[in-house]
């Protein structure tokens, strides 16, 4: 039986950065709260997404994002609602925070994620046909979110000749306000 590893640690060789994996598979062998206390790196993080038709993966089966990705910024956008009163004038009124991510990397095809996000029935999809569950979460704990987004492409495919082409897109909640959520490693979460 293997010994624990601290935080985020695999066994040299298993496993190589940028690999292609699902969750289940990328979680084996970490050890999560193990009392670490610092600073946290941007890939203590996990985003990952739900492919399957439907949307009916286990948790252990969602897709990890992170073939290819350069920068992954989570984040909270304002959307407000400007009102009028006669009496007072324009004011704005906060109606709801929501989740984003901002997504940058180099195109692969071999991505399970990227082969979705940048197929034509999804570029062109509307409303919640284009939306998928996520979970996101800290490599430190296991607590995060889980929820629905779509993908919002600002670039998808660009450089100069000899380099990787690039992307840039926004993953934007959709519908319901995350849900606290906590990986303990089972199919359900």
């Amino acid at each position: 039986m293997e010994a624990a590893l601290p935080v985020g640690l695999l066994p040299a060789g298993r496993l190589k950065r940028g690999d292609l994996m699902d969750l289940g598979a990328f979680m084996e062998g970490r050890v999560l709260g193990t009392g670490y206390a610092g600073y946290l790196l941007g890939e203590d993080w996990v985003l990952a997404l739900d492919l399957e038709d439907g949307g009916g993966a286990d948790d252990a089966q969602f897709a990890v994002v992170r073939a290819g990705i350069r920068r992954l910024e989570a984040g909270f956008e304002t959307v407000e609602q400007r009102l009028y009163r006669e009496t007072s004038g324009p004011f704005s009124k906060r109606r709801e925070l929501r989740r984003f991510f901002l997504l940058e990397g180099d195109r692969r095809l071999d991505d399970p994620f990227q082969q979705q996000v940048f197929s034509y029935p999804s570029l062109y999809a509307r409303g919640d046909g284009a939306a998928m569950r996520y979970l996101f979460f800290c490599l430190g704990d296991g607590c995060g979110e889980r929820g629905r987004l779509v993908p919002l492409i600002e670039r998808d495919a660009g450089g100069a000749p000899g380099e990787n082409a690039a992307f840039r897109l926004r993953l934007v909640q959709s519908g319901e306000a995350p849900q606290a959520y906590r990986w303990t490693g089972g199919p359900a979460g």
